[in-house]
């Protein structure tokens, strides 16, 4: 296959998988779970992403994410809080698994191991930007997000912060990394072998 066919191929590949990823953002199945704060919700738009990544290499995994980004914006309701926190998210996300994917060159459970921890890593840091974020520059009062977390956490002003942070982001990002893994786990490789077959048989012809 011609240099140019590799480049319109990857860059076909990378608009699917944008928007996939903005299809499960917008419209996929979101839920949320009685012992997280409500405004914390589980969807699988990382999950195109995270395949990008496996697929295409990290460069292309954040191009998706900026993507992504750019066209989300527009489309704001939080003031621009909520498409920062995902992009800086996401941005953690690949350089963590990035980073196990060179230390351990054949993708084995280290390198999710390494998606786990950097995945928590990514909510801890996104959230230190959103949770100020959407308080000053958002608007939104504190006690109204003291109000949306979980009546057994007992948060109050004075302690819903680290209880944000220790009692829901860190289980929230923890659960949320192994339901994308568990599904990218079993795939990831043979979607990288249908990949890279797409144009052989005309390069063959």
């Amino acid at each position: 296959m011609s240099k140019n066919l590799l480049i319109i191929k990857r860059m076909v590949m990378i608009s699917i998988l944008t928007a996939l990823s903005l299809v499960l953002y917008i419209v996929g199945p979101k839920f949320s779970l009685p012992f997280f704060p409500s405004f914390l919700e589980i969807n699988f738009s990382m999950l195109p992403i995270f395949i990008g990544l496996f697929m295409l290499g990290p460069v292309d995994a954040l191009g998706i994410v900026l993507l992504r980004f750019l066209i989300k914006l527009p489309f704001t309701s939080t003031v621009y809080v909520g498409e920062i926190t995902d992009f800086i998210l996401g941005a953690i996300i690949i350089g963590g698994t990035y980073l196990g994917m060179r230390l351990f060159k054949n993708k084995n459970i280290f390198t999710f191991l390494f998606a786990f921890v950097f995945w928590i890593i990514g909510g801890l840091v996104s959230n230190l930007f959103a949770l100020p974020g959407y308080i000053h520059i958002a608007g939104f009062p504190e006690e109204a997000i003291v109000k949306l977390m979980p009546s057994f956490l007992h948060a109050t002003l004075d302690n819903y912060i680290w209880k944000y942070f220790i009692l829901a982001v860190i289980p929230f990002n923890a659960l949320i990394s192994m339901c994308v893994i568990a599904v990218t786990w079993p795939v990831h490789a043979r979607l990288k072998v249908l990949y890279n077959r797409i144009g052989q048989k005309n390069n063959n012809d």
